[in-house]
């Protein structure tokens, strides 16, 4: 739907467009109306019409002054001239500074405006049509480039390679490099007159501000998860990339025990050390478990692995755990969330003790009746699914009155009350383990909606998710 604003003096012209044009049917809308050419300007201004139907002779600005000015502050809207006789020279001048068409006022006619004002959404609706695709073809061409040079930079080579120019220096003479080893950690806001380029690869994010004017962004002790390079000339981009990788892995492992030396055998999990913690997974040796993972991330702090082989690790743990737990949600994101090396590990053990608190709560589940059991094994398996008494009657077929008592006498609950509580366990976890909205963890876990997920979620944990997720 195209919007349209009808600017004339005389109020009868303006009640019989606004009734007799078919809006709706050719696709447009009037969003405002004025009868002087400067009240007019301050409307197109503020609400940016596809589209203006104006009088070119009108009180206080004249409908080609109006075009004029509107042009010159930047505003590309259609313009239709409505003229009389006498008007011609007038008409002539808007059309040398865009108008799209004038229609002479004593012989117009309801379908020649209206055939006019669908030829202008089609024109529209084409050359919005064309700039997606421009646009797109662009952002193709620009992540080619910063892929071509982010594989130099990882892999040691020369980064400094005009046949991966970005074309972009005789417009903004600036640019500042902000990067995160987390792909989920904000970043500054900028001005509209800074155009921003996000690059992504498997483990961090990088964000090119280009800039018009050498203006510092912002400083960096406002964001304890990035790190960014200095203001430097648009021709010194890829250098400055180049330094804000080694400034990565330094924020990387901040805090952490004085480098010692490099050990490129350290860089992925060997499968004989992948099978010793499998094996103590298997044969329930936690701590164990926990230590000998300490011990290995504390050798890839003390030869600064790179952050890339050590997040390649924690996706190899996470396997590991959905292998062993399978009554658990684990979710890879933690990796790619974690922003240093010592928070990786951190967000490991945590995943671990949720998995252990959720086998603990399984394996206590289960009674010496097979039928509830299996009634369990389908809660667990399905929860995030609509579950009623009628389904479960019929899952192990029984009648429903005898299928809700015996699982009370067994269990010493309601099946509706076992059911909301591990989906109340469930959302626990994804509440501490993403970055999904409530409505979004509530939905994960098999609530319709909001306020009745927050509703029992509350009964269980005497808390809201919110104040959960922000409790720990």
């Amino acid at each position: 739907m195209r919007t349209v604003i009808l600017v004339e003096d005389e109020p009868f012209v303006r009640r019989t467009l606004l009734k007799q044009v078919n809006w709706e049917a050719i696709g447009c809308q009037v969003i405002g109306e004025s009868g002087n050419g400067r009240e007019a300007l301050d409307m197109l201004l503020s609400r940016k019409p596809d589209i203006v139907i104006t009088d070119i002779m009108m009180p206080e600005m004249n409908g080609t002054e109006l075009l004029k000015r509107a042009r010159e502050e930047g505003l590309d809207s259609k313009f239709i001239m409505l003229t009389c006789m006498n008007d011609f020279e007038y008409a002539r001048q808007a059309i040398e500074f865009g108008a799209s068409s004038y229609i002479l006022k004593l012989s117009m006619s309801i379908p020649e405006l209206e055939q006019k004002l669908v030829k202008l959404r089609v024109e529209l609706d084409e050359k919005e049509q064309y700039n997606k695709i421009k646009e797109q073809e662009h952002k193709a061409v620009v992540q080619s480039v910063y892929q071509k040079v982010w594989r130099n930079i990882v892999s040691g080579k020369e980064v400094t390679d005009r046949t991966l120019d970005l074309d972009i220096e005789r417009v903004y003479p600036y640019v500042q490099i902000w990067a995160s080893a987390s792909r989920q950690a904000e970043f500054p806001v900028a001005a509209d007159d800074v155009e921003i380029h996000r690059f992504l690869d498997e483990f961090q994010e990088s964000r090119f501000y280009w800039q018009r004017e050498p203006v510092q962004l912002a400083s960096a002790t406002s964001y304890p998860h990035l790190v960014s390079s200095n203001l430097v000339p648009t021709m010194e981009w890829e250098q400055a990339w180049k330094k804000l990788r080694g400034a990565l892995l330094e924020a990387w492992y901040a805090g952490e025990i004085p480098y010692i030396e490099s050990d490129s055998a350290l860089a992925d999990l060997r499968w004989e050390e992948e099978k010793a913690l499998l094996l103590l997974l298997d044969h329930g040796k936690w701590n164990e478990f926990r230590r000998v993972l300490a011990d290995r991330w504390g050798l890839y702090a003390r030869s600064r692995t790179d952050y890339h082989d050590v997040k390649k690790a924690g996706l190899v743990i996470i396997g590991m755990y959905q292998k062993q737990f399978s009554e658990a949600s684990v979710d890879q994101e933690i990796v790619y969330k974690a922003s240093t090396h010592a928070e990786l590990l951190r967000m490991l053990d945590e995943t671990l003790e949720n998995c252990l608190t959720l086998k603990r709560a399984a394996s206590a589940a289960y009674t010496s009746n097979r039928d509830v059991n299996k009634i369990i094994d389908y809660i667990h398996l399905h929860y995030s699914e609509e579950i009623t008494l009628k389904s479960l009657a019929e899952y192990v077929s029984f009648d429903p009155h005898y299928v809700s008592a015996l699982f009370k006498k067994k269990k010493g609950t309601t099946i509706t009350n076992y059911i909301q509580q591990y989906r109340v366990e469930q959302a626990k976890l994804l509440l501490k383990d993403t970055l999904l909205s409530i409505t979004e963890v509530g939905e994960r876990v098999g609530f319709e909606n909001d306020n009745y997920f927050i509703k029992i979620f509350k009964r269980f944990v005497n808390m809201t998710p919110n104040q959960y997720r922000q409790s720990g």
